[in-house]
């Protein structure tokens, strides 16, 4: 059986429409299209495609567009409006009467089907359209074809994600042919060699070069078609400068920037960059950072004519990038002498003993190193306690000029004194109590003298 086929064959009906629906690349025009067939399907007067919004559901497409504008017909917006709302809330589609929405000014033939967008089988949008009919067989027939056209909404998401799922495997692919070609040469050289010219030949590059980071510095070690690099040249000078700038700044570099840059793209600091395709037309120089772990380890410089890069294929190349780098630092470590090995273990050592992580476990080792060494080599002054009593070596008494009984002493023993101050008190009550018997006695005398001399 042979098949035949019309030379020249347009599609047709539903072949038609799902060919202009596979053809749109742009959300909006998806929202246009999806509510247009909509409408078309039930012949609607107007209709309106509606998205969740923070608050209330929100027009995302509007068919004819005349009814976006306030006027005389703002009152079927608030009514299609609460539909989609409604629509949303339950998850269903339904069709429902003039008499179910008071607000709609249409006449009591008009319905308003409301029919819900999926993506993913969940609730992503909806239409609302409100169309006349007379007959409600007509109604449900249209049911199929509005689920269907509904079916294209959902559809376009699923092969926008299969397509991005695909392009993903065919970066993973990629970059692991550029790995294995990578690998086939010996040693680091080798593999740098053959990076590059795998790079310029899958991005249609012009030239491809690697620069390895080594103390502070980044230096040229590969260029594309190039088995010897003359370092002393202009132009290696330009490429490590631009390598050197993507290093300070740990991203990607493009010049000129592409078409919906990101942002952090557009604040990147590009003035080697410049000066490397300086002159040269049409020319477009990226930088790819190469990171192993959390440190770069090298750069990947690009330089393209014609066509530019676009931001997915620097989110591809940074892919590979980030693929191919631990395998080269790899390379690089083994190609080293002995003591380039002790030397990089010992920086890596030294590094998290004075980087800047584990802050805590640090101050407390240094604290209990401080301590031994404190407690072997520090010199203190010991204070020993010891109950004494202080005694001089000449003891001096001194006696009162008669005999008593202290009262009270107003020193104690290693007071410092002067002179008239007074040092205790001696007891005088019995000589109080002599004095008073002799005042008495006095008293009694002078009277007797004075008896006397009255007489």
């Amino acid at each position: 059986m042979v098949e035949l086929r019309a030379a020249g064959r347009q599609p047709r009906g539903w072949e038609q429409v799902v060919a202009r629906m596979n053809a749109i690349t742009d959300l909006g025009a998806l929202h246009q299209q999806v509510l247009e067939l909509q409408c078309r399907v039930i012949a609607a007067q107007y209709g309106v495609l509606w998205q969740p919004g923070e608050q209330e559901v929100a027009p995302a497409a509007v068919w004819p567009p005349r009814i976006a504008q306030n006027g005389p017909e703002q009152n079927v917006m608030d009514t299609l409006q609460k539909a989609a709302a409604k629509g949303l809330e339950t998850g269903l589609s339904q069709v429902l009467t003039a008499s179910d929405s008071p607000d709609d000014p249409a006449a009591n033939s008009a319905y308003i089907f409301v029919t819900i967008l999926r993506r993913d089988s969940k609730p992503d949008a909806v239409v609302t359209a409100v169309a006349e009919c007379r007959d409600d067989q007509v109604i449900a027939a249209t049911a199929p074809l509005r689920e269907l056209a509904a079916g294209l909404y959902e559809g376009y998401y699923a092969r926008a994600e299969a397509q991005q799922k695909a392009e993903e495997s065919r970066n993973i692919r990629q970059a692991v042919s550029l790995l294995a070609s990578s690998q086939e040469a010996p040693g680091f050289s080798g593999a740098c060699m053959n990076l590059v010219n795998e790079l310029a030949q899958s991005y249609e590059a012009v030239r491809a070069s690697v620069g390895w980071v080594k103390g502070r510095t980044i230096k040229l070690v590969a260029v594309s078609d190039a088995d010897h690099i003359k370092r002393h040249s202009e132009q290696a000078a330009l490429l490590e400068m631009a390598m050197a700038e993507c290093l300070d700044q740990q991203q990607p570099i493009v010049w000129p920037l592409p078409d919906n840059a990101e942002p952090m793209l557009e604040r990147a600091v590009i003035y080697s960059h410049k000066r490397l395709i300086e002159g040269a037309t049409e020319k477009q120089a990226v930088s790819i950072p190469l990171r192993c772990r959390e440190d770069v380890v090298g750069v990947i410089t690009l330089e393209r004519v014609g066509q530019e890069m676009s931001v997915d294929a620097v989110q591809r190349l940074q892919m590979t990038a980030d693929v191919i780098a631990p395998q080269l630092d790899d390379r690089f470590n083994s190609d080293r002498w002995l003591t380039g090995h002790a030397w990089r273990i010992t920086k890596k050592y030294a590094s998290k003993l004075v980087g800047p992580r584990h802050v805590g476990w640090k101050l407390l080792g240094i604290g209990v190193l401080a301590c031994l060494l404190y407690v072997s080599f520090g010199r203190w002054d010991y204070q020993i306690s010891s109950p004494f009593q202080l005694e001089a070596h000449n003891k001096q008494f001194v006696s009162s000029i008669f005999e008593g009984r202290l009262k009270s002493v107003r020193v104690k023993p290693g007071d410092t004194v002067t002179a008239g101050q007074l040092l205790a008190e001696l007891d005088t009550q019995a000589l109080k109590l002599q004095r008073i018997d002799e005042q008495a006695k006095l008293i009694q005398a002078t009277s007797e003298r004075d008896a006397a001399l009255s007489k």
